[in-house]
């Protein structure tokens, strides 16, 4: 099941506890929700969690092309 069929409650307590799946992070759809969450909850969201997720899903990236192409 993809990350974007999950509730907007659920997203929010993924994102307020760093919990969001891996897949989530890499793949586009999924941030694009997991963003849009964030953006309708800005004030409940802390700013350094958001930070680490952010870093998470760039080491993600990172982690699938090490060489950058």
């Amino acid at each position: 099941m993809c990350y974007c069929a999950v509730s907007r409650q659920v997203i929010l307590k993924d994102i307020e506890s760093s919990s969001v799946p891996d897949e989530a992070l890499v793949r586009s759809c999924c941030w694009e929700t997991v963003c849009r969450v964030r953006a309708w909850n800005l004030e409940a969201v802390d700013s350094e969690v958001w930070r680490d997720l952010c870093a998470k899903r760039g080491y993600l990236f990172g982690r699938q092309n090490p060489r950058g192409f």
